[in-house]
């Protein structure tokens, strides 16, 4: 068997030839297939500051805080209501304990005039 492929009567030549430039083309793709990665810190600053719903995001949290600040308010609000009742309430009671007492006194006042009649 023949150990010449191109005639020259070596078959080294050519299979050298062929390792060099895988060898060469392998360095080349090792060098330069890492050069457009991103790290976890990037890839997170990038989906903070660019994603698309970041705008819902801010515009739910916003709203939210308003909500609160409604809720927040309307509780005063019923607050006041309350304490506005429970004050309505006491001098409505005082005043009804002020008409017992002034019935009292008419009805002691008539006792006594009728007992008094000649």
């Amino acid at each position: 068997m023949s150990t010449t492929i191109n005639g020259n009567g070596s078959i080294w030549k050519p299979i050298a030839l062929v390792l060099i430039s895988a060898l060469i083309a392998g360095s080349a793709f090792f060098l330069t297939m890492g050069t457009n990665k991103i790290d976890r810190a990037e890839a997170i600053n990038l989906i903070n500051t660019n994603s698309p719903y970041l705008e819902d995001r801010r515009l739910l949290n916003t709203t939210l805080v308003d909500m609160g600040k409604s809720i927040k308010d309307q509780g005063k609000a019923i607050n006041s209501i309350c304490s506005t009742q429970a004050a309505q309430t006491q001098a409505i009671t005082s005043m009804a304990a002020e008409q017992r007492r002034l019935n009292e006194r008419v009805d002691d006042a008539i006792r006594t005039a009728a007992r008094n009649k000649p």
